[in-house]
């Protein structure tokens, strides 16, 4: 059997006058306990749950609400990012969640990872995108006391081996998460708001909320603990009508409470279609008079990312936005590479990017011949475009660019038809007729449009070998191809030509 180590579900706290004993429950503690940190005794008996063979879910739902709708939410790739813990203490094993950040380190909390020694670490793995991965280190920011009050509940884990096919989490660097709606994501137990978590954990699920900071913890149902260091969510019950970012006592349409097992999973909010953490789940803070975890009326807590930022900093790299790439594909008249005025943009050019976590479209340029690729993560990108017959890369077979934590990068990728003279895309009479009447002449400097193709400088047999090369790509018909005896007269007249410069 499975031993489910709860996010610190906080529910474990002090009994009121008002709040007597259930029958066949503990006592409570005086705040917020760490969802999944091993607790001995009775209370050790109360937070760690099984997990049952039977089909296991995560956090309680609206109960009139499918479980369907809630696991569907988790699915898509802005949260892929979050995956499971599992490893072994004396008492068992135990899960919990967590999200990455970089390809091989993951965001959680200090109490998923504060009991974690040389003896157990060993035990520890990491589920994400399918694959198991082995942990290298845990890490806790040194303020963790092991109890939720004041915070600090934030660690790290770096894993064995780095994650290749799932694309890392962005960190919420801003300060506005009040009243933003938050998509909470997880691995822990389940129920509904009426029952509570009395279900086993283990598969992923997410649910929405709206954020309030911790100070409000202060006003509700545990005075003296919260700060602003926490946000935190009420889990309402459903007839309210009305905005749930302006009336709180709103539900959301998937609205959900975290639940053990949770622990160290995200709080997600979205900026223009993209999801950062803003959250790292820690707690759970009872209604008086509630008889389980995570039914209506509770509150679920995390630990704000935004406040933990440089703490984080210190033990590896992360990021805050994602980067941009424009491609602009160019008829590289110069032969150089580098875009020049006289040259054009190649429309309907196609183009493969590829980058890292297994990233790659393959797109076709627009009437102003470029390609523009948003929400990318950080990293080094390969830059391929498809040529036809008789086309040659002036860039290279392959452009590699590097994309910055929200950077905005523009690259050009260059090629050529020789003997297109004109820049139509095909080589056909017209690109003859130019070759024609420059045959001979030299002391010219990117004179593509005169015939020079080779970039020698001069126009002569070269340049119509070029042009004969490739005449009829890419839509001029092949009988066209000139007849030998035009090569004779312009061979005689290139002599020519030679003969009078010679004099």
């Amino acid at each position: 059997m499975v031993r489910n180590k709860p996010i610190r579900v906080s529910r474990a706290f002090a009994l009121s006058p008002l709040d007597p004993p259930s029958p066949g429950r503990s006592r409570r503690s005086s705040g917020p306990v760490p969802f999944s940190r091993p607790v001995r005794g009775v209370a050790a008996a109360f937070l760690a749950f099984l997990l049952a063979a039977s089909v296991a879910r995560a956090g309680t739902i609206r109960a009139d609400r499918t479980d369907s709708q809630y696991t569907a939410l988790a699915a898509p790739s802005a949260y892929a990012s979050v995956g499971k813990f599992l490893w072994t203490e004396s008492a068992g094993q135990y899960l919990a969640s967590g999200t990455l950040i970089n390809d091989q380190w993951v965001l959680t909390a200090a109490h998923v990872v504060s009991d974690i020694t040389s003896s157990n670490i060993g035990t520890m793995t990491f589920t994400l995108g399918g694959t198991t991965y082995s942990v290298a280190a845990t890490y806790y920011n040194s303020n963790w006391t092991g109890s939720t009050n004041s915070g600090y509940d934030i660690g790290l884990v770096k894993l064995s081996t780095p994650v290749t096919n799932v694309a890392p989490a962005y960190l919420y660097g801003g300060t506005d998460e009040k009243t933003q709606v938050t998509t909470i994501v997880g691995y822990g137990t389940t129920g509904t708001g009426l029952t509570g978590a009395t279900q086993s954990a283990g598969t992923k699920r997410a649910g929405t909320n709206v954020i309030a900071l911790g100070s409000a913890l202060n006003s509700i149902y545990w005075s003296g603990g919260g700060n602003d260091t926490m946000v935190v969510a009420d889990f309402d019950t459903p007839g309210t009508t009305g905005d749930p970012t302006t009336n709180l006592a709103v539900a959301t349409d998937l609205e959900y409470c975290a639940a053990p097992g949770d622990s160290g999973g995200a709080w997600f909010v979205t900026k223009n279609s993209q999801a950062y953490v803003a959250g790292v789940t820690s707690f759970l803070v009872s209604k008086p008079g509630n008889s389980q975890y995570a039914m209506y009326g509770d509150l679920c807590g995390a630990t704000r990312v935004s406040s933990y930022l440089s703490w984080i900093g210190q033990y590896t790299t992360y990021h805050t936005a994602p980067g941009a790439l424009t491609v602009k594909a160019f008829f590289d008249t110069s032969l150089n590479g580098v875009y020049a005025t006289n040259d054009t943009f190649l429309s309907g050019r196609q183009v493969t990017v590829t980058g890292p976590y297994g990233f790659s479209q393959t797109l076709t340029t627009d009437a102003s011949g470029q390609i523009s690729l948003t929400g990318l993560q950080p990293g080094t990108y390969t830059i391929t475009q498809a040529l036809s017959a008789g086309w040659q890369a002036t860039t290279g077979a392959s452009v590699t660019v590097t994309v910055t934590n929200g950077g905005t990068l523009t690259t050009w990728i260059g090629s050529i038809l020789p003997g297109d003279a004109n820049q139509d895309g095909e080589v056909g009479p017209e690109d003859f007729g130019v070759l024609k009447d420059n045959f001979g002449l030299d002391g010219l400097v990117n004179r593509w449009g005169q015939g020079d193709f080779n970039g020698d400088g001069e126009v002569g047999p070269e340049d119509f070998g070029l042009l004969k090369d490739n005449f009829g790509t890419d839509t001029a018909p092949l009988t066209n191809v000139p007849e030998p005896r035009q090569l004779v007269l312009l061979g005689i007249g290139y002599i020519a030509a030679c003969l009078g410069r010679r004099r």
